[in-house]
């Protein structure tokens, strides 16, 4: 079976369509011209030698002055060795995917962005003036104890604040109170 070039265009599509999907027009046109210059791969450990933090740092220059925002995936673990919290971000240093462990090991709460926009006009302002972006995710809280581990919540948030139908569930998995933020 031979891969046409059309087949290929229509998976670069898609692959390109999902990376992008979480940006709205606005937020593309304003970092269309801004460009990564460098970055660097950063190891924390704790004092007994257990890996504490890794993450990538970003740099940027604009109007001559050197930013850095975090990127691409980060994770952070407890002293014991077991991870914490894993997370992605875009180059811009926006959270993409949020994933919150407890000591255990047992998921917590999860975060997935879906829009990421911005109110700035261009490069500077949209590096200074972090409270100009707009982002909307879906989060996902886990209850757990010795006897349960289940989703308990899940609903949108804007800006941190919940926002739409939030649901709440008991331990098997069904609703037990639905609250509507929108009209706040």
């Amino acid at each position: 079976m031979t891969i046409s070039n059309k087949h290929i265009l229509i998976v670069v599509f898609f692959i390109t369509n999902s990376i992008f999907s979480q940006y709205s027009k606005e937020f593309l046109r304003v970092v269309s011209n801004i460009k990564p210059y460098d970055s660097i791969k950063v190891i924390e450990k704790f004092k007994n030698g257990k890996l504490k933090k890794e993450y990538t740092k970003t740099f940027y220059i604009v109007d001559k002055v050197k930013y850095w925002r975090y990127s691409g995936k980060s994770s952070e673990y407890y002293k014991n060795g077991n991870i914490a919290a894993n997370q992605t971000f875009d180059k811009f240093g926006f959270l993409l995917n949020y994933e919150f462990f407890n000591k255990k090991g047992i998921l917590i709460s999860e975060i997935k962005t879906k829009l990421i926009d911005t109110e700035n006009t261009n490069a500077l302002d949209f590096f200074n003036n972090k409270m100009k972006h707009n982002i909307t995710s879906y989060c996902k809280e886990y209850y757990y104890d010795k006897k349960y581990n289940y989703l308990y919540k899940e609903g949108q948030k804007h800006n941190n604040d919940k926002i739409g139908i939030w649901r709440t569930y008991n331990n098997c998995g069904d609703t037990i109170k639905i609250k509507d933020f929108t009209k706040r």
